[in-house]
């Protein structure tokens, strides 16, 4: 099939199967690039990362709670990706300048189906030509479209082969364009095993980040591996592992609990790992059951650890879910910690006061108040008279009359808001 002719057939299946069904309004498969990078490539708009490979199949993972979980993304269209099969190199060329060209000029409203389609066409021409794809794409004329081709051509050269794919990743970097070694990289190593994956994170260290197993995993992945082996995340290391604790928990939870406790071994920030174990109970039992069964085994766990696990759990993606720990945490001190971390004069909805309510006392509920406004009445004596003491001092007096709080403890509560705290002067 000659390309222009490909081109024009094309074009209904674009708006009508692509824009419509591929990707939601406003994404870009694969997920966006990072804000630098996609300002650097279109200021208009956002460019796709990610050499995507078809999800593993679900009869792998043939838990109906974990389809829930993890729902697969999108599929490709197979029309249009039949139809680059079928092409060589020269036609794929010459389709991808006129898909440009038309990206250059379409509303808003398809761009992100063009975009889709020559992403597709990119990961065919890189499957089929390797780094002869990329020595295409750095001949063409210094456009925004050479960039978004170098990057997306990475990105599929990442999936399979890092190594090759890090000069280029060097050249866009001295082109003053941003990269990281992000979804491509990452599901190409979750292909070839945990050992890979700690590789890439100690050969590219920060520039490595992103989620893993955001595609699933093979059936003989070595989880026990991956969270022993890779480093905490942390501000040097960006890889998050949450999704694959939680397809481990879902799958043998007393296996993932044993790993995540010998992670906590080597290093107490393990902690924050519960966060994704958390997540795959709750895929599997629903939240009341999983936080239950979670609250029992966080007594076992040190004070460092239980401390790492508490941050995580009250952020993010578990905010909502992890508050139905509250009433259930065996050890007081725990459960007016863990309310406490909801307590946040900067969070304009009712989850606060939600979370004070878990606590069920008024005691409990005063303890965890005082806890907070310790933390704010030495910024609030500095800054008295200001709009933002004005705020924080409103949100207490709301959080107070929400949940009820008696005059002596709503009492006790302003005094510690209005004293500095004597570890502050």
């Amino acid at each position: 099939m000659k390309a222009s002719t490909f081109i024009i057939a094309a074009a209904g299946l674009l708006l009508g199967l692509l824009a419509g069904r591929m990707f939601p309004p406003g994404s870009t498969p694969g997920g966006k690039a990072p804000a630098s990078t996609a300002a650097a490539v279109s200021p208009a708009r956002s460019a796709p990362t990610g050499a995507k490979k078809p999800a593993i199949s679900a009869d792998k993972r043939s838990f109906a709670a974990l389809c829930r979980l993890y729902p697969r993304i999108a599929k490709d269209n197979a029309e249009i990706r039949r139809a680059f099969e079928r092409m060589d190199a020269a036609e794929l060329h010459e389709a991808l300048g006129s898909l440009a060209a038309e990206y250059a000029v379409v509303p808003a409203e398809q761009a992100d189906g063009f975009s889709a389609t020559m992403t597709m066409a990119l990961e065919e021409l890189y499957k089929r030509d390797g780094e002869q794809a990329l020595l295409w794409a750095d001949d063409l004329p210094n456009t925004l479209h050479r960039r978004w081709f170098l990057y997306q051509l990475i990105e599929a050269a990442n999936y399979d082969s890092p190594e090759l794919a890090q000069p280029w990743v060097k050249k866009l970097k001295s082109e003053e364009m941003s990269f990281a070694y992000g979804k491509a990289t990452l599901n190409g190593a979750v292909e070839r095993g945990a050992d890979e994956l700690i590789r890439l994170q100690q050969l590219f260290g920060k520039d490595l980040r992103g989620q893993v197993g955001n595609e699933g995993f093979p059936d003989d992945f070595d989880f026990k591996r991956l969270i022993t082996g890779m480093p905490v995340p942390s501000s040097e290391n960006g890889v998050s592992l949450d999704q694959a604790i939680g397809y481990w928990a879902a799958e043998d939870r007393k296996a993932a609990w044993a790993g995540i406790e010998e992670a906590i071994a080597k290093d107490q920030a393990a902690g924050c790992y519960v966060g994704g174990y958390f997540k795959g109970l709750c895929g599997m039992d629903g939240n009341a059951k999983a936080a239950a069964e979670l609250a029992g085994k966080l007594g076992e766990l040190p004070a460092e650890a239980r401390d790492s696990a508490f941050q995580a759990l009250s952020g993010g993606e578990y905010i909502e879910t992890a508050m139905e720990l509250i009433p259930v945490l065996k050890d007081e001190a725990n459960r007016v910690k863990i309310a406490a971390r909801y307590v946040d004069p900067h969070d304009n909805s009712d989850r606060g006061w939600r979370a004070l309510e878990k606590l069920g006392s008024d005691a409990l509920r005063e303890q965890a108040l005082t806890q907070v406004a310790q933390r704010y009445s030495q910024g609030l004596s500095d800054r008295e008279g200001d709009e933002h003491t004005a705020m924080v001092r409103a949100y207490f007096a709301q959080a107070m009359e929400k949940t009820r709080l008696s005059k002596e403890s709503r009492a006790r509560v302003e005094a510690a808001l209005a004293q500095p705290r004597q570890d502050a002067e």
